[in-house]
């Protein structure tokens, strides 16, 4: 009977420990896909956001690209980062003679107005400007802009670089100069 009661003790034992871990394995079965859904849902995330901030990159940068505003931005230092088609349009210059480059050494920015601009704006200021004579050394043409140019903050708050937006003036400008002249000369007749 001993030999009897220990062998169903140990029957039962076994059939209990064979049962728990039966239960342990499906138990870790159901967290290894729990957690292969969970990963699979956090990729997707992970996609679509990455995804939507692809998608804004390119939007935004399809709007810089065509705004009919000449648009460049510059490091704290000087250094180019980005020119539109416009800037190229009213320069006359290829944006690859701009990118890379220190704006604060090219010559017809350090004869005109827009050096003291660039210097206010890395130090905190945003200036809008009216009526820059600007002298382009990339197409040696004469130019009238009105011009916006900001600094660019990171999160901090911290200056780390500047923007700025022009549009040409020129033909306005000197138009507005013939009517003013043709005015006075009619008047001294």
């Amino acid at each position: 009977i001993i030999f009897i009661t220990i062998s169903i003790f140990l029957y039962i034992s076994f059939k209990m420990k064979a049962l728990a871990e039966q239960m342990i394995d499906e138990q870790n079965r159901e967290k290894e896909t729990m957690q292969r859904k969970t990963m699979r849902t956090m990729e997707q995330m992970v996609f679509n956001r990455t995804k939507n901030l692809e998608e804004s990159k390119l939007y935004i940068e399809s709007i810089i690209e065509h705004v009919p505003v000449a648009i460049f931005t510059a490091e704290k230092d000087g250094t180019v980062i980005l020119a539109n088609k416009e800037w190229e349009n009213l320069t006359g210059a290829d944006r690859k003679d701009l990118i890379g480059k220190n704006v604060f050494e090219f010559e017809s920015i350090q004869n005109s107005d827009y050096y003291n601009i660039y210097k206010k704006v890395v130090a905190g200021e945003s200036i809008y400007k009216e009526n820059i004579e600007f002298k382009s050394v990339f197409s040696n043409e004469f130019t009238i802009f009105t011009s916006a140019a900001v600094p660019i903050r990171n999160n901090l708050g911290k200056i780390t670089g500047f923007i700025s937006m022009s549009i040409d003036k020129t033909a306005e400008i000197m138009a507005l100069r013939e009517k003013e002249e043709a005015q006075h000369k009619a008047m001294e007749d």
